[in-house]
């Protein structure tokens, strides 16, 4: 049998119980719009400000949304964490300094926003299975 909209129903045992009722709904697609939005804003907030200390109550704040609800946007869309999304973002700018920079590990750990240099090895090893030591050396001999 096939629906009115020329789906295939129950054939081969397939649940045929769709939910039609929010497809074209204008309410429902601009409330996903403005989530999407809301998103790309806190992402390019981050970016942005990667080396400022940056947490749920910054965003809250500077946003007018609650923290809670921050949280469950990045959950529930990014699937990770505001802190975890920073520290990538944050050792991602790190890379780009070990690679191009005569800085010291010290001063960029503190360039990127990291308050404490072992903090940031452990944070940078974390994420790349390195050091940022080991990175840098890495890099040079490529």
């Amino acid at each position: 049998k096939r629906s009115f909209l020329g789906i295939k129903g129950n054939e081969a045992g397939e649940n045929t119980n769709y939910d039609f009722a929010n497809v074209g709904n204008p309410t429902r697609m601009a409330l996903t719009r403005c989530l999407k939005s809301a998103n790309q804003k806190i992402m390019d907030y981050i970016d942005e400000r990667y080396f400022e200390d940056i947490s749920l109550s910054t965003l809250s704040e500077h946003f007018g949304i609650s923290r809670s609800y921050i949280a469950r946007l990045f959950k529930n869309e990014l699937h990770t964490t505001s802190s975890d999304h920073l520290n990538r973002v944050r050792v991602a700018n790190a890379c780009r300094l070990l690679c191009f920079s005569d800085m010291s590990i010290g001063e960029i750990s503190e360039a990127v926003g990291f308050k404490n240099q072992y903090y940031f090895t452990r944070v940078f090893k974390k994420e790349l299975g390195m050091t940022p030591s080991e990175y840098k050396k890495r890099n040079l001999m490529a």
